[in-house]
Order: C-alpha cells, then sequence, then structure tokens
C-alpha cells in the first residue's frame, strides 16, 4: 500500500512541476514561431525598397515582383 501511496505522490507532484514547464515551452516556441518569420519580411521589404532605391524606378521593380508573384510555369529540373 506504501508504494501506491508513493507512486501517486510522484504523479500528483510530477504533475504539478510538469505544467509550468509545459507552459514555459509553449511560450518559448511561440516566440521562436513568430520572431524569425516577422524578421524574414521585414528582410524582404528591405530588400525590395533597397532595390527600388538602387535603380530609380521603383514601378519596375513593383512590376517584376508581381510578375514573379505571377509566374505559374516553375522550373520541373534543377540546372545548375
Amino acid at each position: 500500500m506504501e508504494y501506491v501511496v508513493g507512486f501517486a505522490t510522484v504523479l500528483f507532484m510530477g504533475g504539478r512541476l510538469l505544467l509550468p514547464v509545459f507552459v514555459a515551452l509553449s511560450v518559448h516556441d511561440a516566440i521562436l514561431g513568430v520572431v524569425p518569420r516577422r524578421l524574414s519580411i521585414y528582410r524582404e521589404y528591405a530588400a525590395d525598397r533597397g532595390a527600388a532605391l538602387l535603380t530609380g524606378a521603383p514601378g519596375a521593380v513593383g512590376n517584376a515582383l508581381e510578375t514573379l508573384a505571377n509566374a505559374t510555369d516553375r522550373p520541373t529540373t534543377d540546372l545548375r
């Protein structure tokens, strides 16, 4: 009987201790999922802005980006 009570105590204490750890890891994973995506978006916008400034033709850069976004004929083989 002592073993059952001891086992139940370990399970209860482990559950109480694991919940904060689980919550902390979930928050950590959420932050690590959001931050890199936001940085990636920021870098894309910065690159597009830089291209527009370097070329002096923001309309041409915009048209090129629209053309790339609407492209349906993707390469099927790697030509490197």
